[in-house]
This record gives structure tokens, sequence and C-alpha cells, in this order.
């Protein structure tokens, strides 16, 4: 269900408030950050019978070190943590604090429970209801007149990935709400660069691929004015310790229908 990934990430496409405060300036150092270190230790254990597997990588010149544990159940679901510890020096501000993954193109609806029906962010929220949604991903995308980042969902309790036959990847909240991105488009597409190249969202070709990113927290949009204010202080990655937590699960395989049947069986037996 997963061509590559889960991968740290700390990058986002700059959107226009971004280029304003030369945040794609700023903050560069985490376009890269987390995709080229080689990883410095794993191992594997066995804990109460399951698999958990460890990654731990470091970062900005060991100033910094990312541990991934992935705890695996019998149903194959995958439970995954993601701790960074800032251990010196000082850094600008992180542009997000998550995962990214690439999914198979047949993994084209999204269904999310968590703020919508439209794009949310952490600073620029309040108009997005807390509901159920569903949508295909192809139109998760606003296509703002440059590209630039786009289609965040925030306070995400869970999210599901499917195909046209029901089946699926599940992203479930575990520690802390969680912020879900679902695009045809890679970050790369959406990146204007650092100097801002001239292009337009009409010049995008949707990929075949979806780009999912799965999120802890996106720095904020800023909008105070468009030419040099950061945003607000509480909406900043700071560079700091952060950790996380959530589920990745199948939906709609043979072992889970059977277990919804054996479930409903027993209620109608009383049991």
């Amino acid at each position: 269900m997963i061509k590559k990934g889960p991968m740290p990430d700390f990058w986002r496409a700059a959107n226009d408030n971004d280029f304003g405060a030369s945040t794609q300036k700023r903050s560069r150092i985490w376009l890269k950050t987390g995709k080229i270190e080689p990883v410095s230790e794993a191992k594997i254990l066995i804990i109460g019978g399951n698999p958990q597997v460890i990654f731990t990588k470091k970062m900005l010149n060991g100033d910094a070190l990312y541990t991934t544990t992935y705890d695996v159940d019998a149903e194959g679901n995958i439970k995954i943590k993601n701790k960074f510890d800032a251990l010196k020096g000082n850094y600008p501000m992180m542009l997000r604090f998550g995962n990214a993954m690439v999914l198979p193109k047949e993994f084209n609806t999204i269904k999310w429970y968590g703020r919508g029906p439209h794009e949310s962010y952490w600073d620029r929220k309040t108009s997005a209801t807390v509901g159920q949604y569903e949508g295909k991903v192809e139109d998760q995308y606003h296509p703002y007149v440059r590209p630039q980042e786009s289609g965040n969902k925030a306070d995400v309790r869970w999210a599901t990935l499917t195909n046209s036959k029901g089946k699926g990847l599940m992203i479930a909240q575990d520690t802390d709400f969680l912020n879900v991105n679902a695009l045809n488009h890679s970050q790369e597409d959406l990146d204007p660069a650092e100097e801002k190249a001239q292009y337009h969202s009409g010049d995008l070709i949707g990929r075949e691929e979806v780009y999912l990113n799965v999120d802890l927290q996106q720095t904020g949009l800023a909008g105070i004015d468009s030419w040099g204010h950061l945003p607000l202080e509480q909406y900043r990655l700071k560079y700091k310790n952060y950790e996380y937590t959530y589920w990745l699960k199948p939906v709609g395989t043979a072992s889970q229908e059977k277990k919804t049947k054996v479930g409903t069986s027993e209620k109608e037996n009383g049991n």
C-alpha cells in the first residue's frame, strides 16, 4: 500500500507569505534534513510476541537525533512513534514536523474526521468545522495563482486513503490530533525554489502517485501581511524536542472483514 516512506519531513512548499518573510531562505536547512542522512542504528526487538523496529538518524551534523519506532501487531496495524531530540545548536524554525509517504495511484479517495471541507492550518482553521468529509485526492489541491503549499487538513482524528474497492490505508491519531495532506502533486511540484520561479497552478500536471503527509504540525501560514511578518510566536515550530505517535491500519482487508462479521455475530447472539 506504500511505495515509499514514511520519511521524516521538516519542509513545505513555500507559500506567498513565506516569500514575504524570506522563510524559504531562513529555514532552508530543513529542505533536505531527514531525507539525506543514513540510518545510524537499526534494532529489531520482540515485544509481547510482536516485532518492534527502531531506526535512529543523526541529523544536522550530530546536533539532533531522530528516532522512529515501528510496533507491528498481529493484524498488520503499525504504531509509528517519531521522536526528534534537539541536542545542541541554534537553528531556524521548521516548516513542518511529520512524515512523508508515496502511495500508489489507486488510493484516490480520501475520507477524514477532522476540520473541513476546505484546507485548514494551525493559524487558519476557524472557518473549517470538525466533521467527517470525503473527496477525491485530485480535488484536494487549491489552485492558487502560483503553486504553493495547499490542501492540509488540521485536527484530524483519522483519515483513510482507499481505492475503488474500498481497500486501502487508515491513519489514526494516538497521542495528538494530526495534520493530513494527500495530493497528486509532489512537494517539488509545488515548491517554486528559493527565488520564486514564475509559473502557475494551471501549468501543473497531476502525478499518478498519491503524496501523503502525516504531520504533528505545520508552521502557521502567517497572514498578518504578505511582505515580512512571520507567523505569530505560538504558531512557529521552533528548534526543540518533538514527538508524536500515530497508527497505520489496513482498511477493507479479508481479516478485517472476518473480524467485523465475527463481532456482529457475537452481538446478535447477545455475547
